[in-house]
């Protein structure tokens, strides 16, 4: 008898331990949906609703295309906004630089764009394109005759755009030229040489086919040859210096030879 009592005592707390255990679980459950279901209340409760979105306007993009390209419309909550998918969709425009988004509680976006500006045009056999100042290819040249041609007439104060001759690249919209073959990394040091002295806006050209017989064209007026590629930025600073102070307003040529330059004018 005494035994049957004792089974009996177990089975009937092994019992009450599990309607407990039930209980426990159930208001551990009950709990936890309450607090989704007020989270999910806040987080898509119309006061949270994206009212207004505010994007810059860029030069080469616009505003409405970033608005197109955000991963969100308006009447969205602010909360579920995922930023990175849209900067990723944003970024494919190679015009982009920088993407900041801002959200302003409770419910306004402010989207700002910084974009790469044409720096230079390079023409050459594999496509002729546009980089920007850090190297990026922004997009191609696709009209026959802007490819071809070099512009004849020349004013500083518009928006000039040096071309680039003979250097051969295989170029790929968004990104950024490779600087592994001798021909760019004189390309580079000579632009970077010119940009120092801020007269790259003034050279029409630069002529990179022959890297012992460099060539710049200067306002469509003065035709230089710096030569090899040795030395290159002491050679534009020496022929920065004399066009300045020697040869404003000439028109003629202007070669490097012994270390030292030479000019010959040409009458019109």
């Amino acid at each position: 008898m005494r035994l049957k009592f004792k089974n009996k005592v177990k089975r009937e707390i092994k019992r009450n331990k599990k309607k407990k255990n039930k209980k426990k679980l159930l208001k551990e459950f009950i709990f936890i949906f309450i607090i989704f279901f007020t989270t999910f209340k806040i987080l898509t409760h119309p006061y949270f609703s994206v009212k207004e979105i505010y994007c810059n306007d860029g030069n080469s993009v616009s505003s409405e295309f970033i608005l197109n390209e955000l991963h969100f419309k308006v009447g969205k909550s602010i909360f579920l906004i995922n930023s990175w998918l849209s900067k990723k969709r944003i970024f494919k425009n190679p015009y982009i630089k920088i993407v900041k988004i801002k959200k302003v509680f409770p419910n306004k976006i402010f989207v700002n764009i910084n974009e790469r500006k044409k720096f230079i045009k390079i023409l050459n056999s594999n496509g002729n394109f546009f980089i920007d100042d850090e190297g990026f290819v922004l997009e191609f040249l696709h009209n026959e005759k802007e490819r071809c041609e070099l512009q004849e007439s020349f004013d500083v104060d518009k928006c000039w755009l040096t071309s680039v001759l003979g250097l051969e690249l295989e170029p790929v919209i968004g990104k950024k030229i490779s600087p592994k073959n001798v021909e760019c990394v004189e390309f580079l040091t000579c632009v970077k040489a010119l940009e120092r002295k801020n007269v790259l806006n003034k050279i029409v050209y630069i002529d990179l086919s022959d890297l012992k017989d460099i060539k710049l064209n200067y306002m469509n007026k003065i035709f230089v040859t710096i030569g090899d590629t040795s030395n290159i930025p002491y050679k534009i600073r020496f022929m920065c210096q004399i066009l300045e102070d020697y040869i404003s307003g000439e028109s003629g040529e202007l070669a490097f030879l012994n270390n030292d330059f030479y000019f010959k004018i040409i009458y019109e």
